[in-house]
This record gives C-alpha cells, structure tokens and sequence, in this order.
C-alpha cells in the first residue's frame, strides 16, 4: 500500500470533512489540528480505515475509528453529502 497521511482522534464535521490531528501528511507540519477537504471515498483495507480526499490519502486512527460503519453502509464508504437546500419565502425563517 501506498504511503499516506494519518488522521489521529477524527471525527467527521457533519459536512462531508474530517477533523482531526494530522501526521505524515506532505504539507502540513506533524501535530497539527486539521479539517481535510471533502471525502470522496472511505473504506477498510484490512484492519486499517482510510479516506481519500482530492489529493490527500488518510488512515484514520484514533476514537470514531469505527464511527463511519456505524452508519449502515454495508460497503464501508462514506455517503455523499447532502445536497443543498435552498429556501423560499420572504419570512426568512427556515423549516
């Protein structure tokens, strides 16, 4: 496999992103608290789970290690987000 950045105690952010302490990554320096670009594709290659951003390929390690299987994706991957709403009225209240 191919060498790749390590994501340490993620969480996703409800938008499709990851947050967490980033390590072995390219650009950024070691220990630096990070929220990635958009997921494109989460799965299990063995015991280990990754996630592919754009240009960056994540292990994901640390407490939701197994947060995004708990969401009843049989296959491991990550569902697309959520499209966007938009809202019509003049009230400005949102439903």
């Amino acid at each position: 496999m191919e060498s790749c950045a390590r994501l340490l105690d993620w969480h996703r952010d409800g938008g499709g992103r990851l947050v967490g302490i980033v390590l072995g990554h390219p650009r950024l320096n070691d220990g630096r608290r990070i929220r990635t670009s958009f997921v494109v594709r989460q799965y299990r290659v063995g015991a280990r789970l990754m996630a592919q951003t754009r240009n960056t390929l994540y292990e994901l390690v640390g407490p939701a290690a197994g947060e995004c299987f708990a969401a009843g994706r049989g296959r491991g991957e990550v569902p697309p987000p959520a499209p966007a709403r938009r809202f019509s009225g003049s009230g400005g209240e949102r439903p």
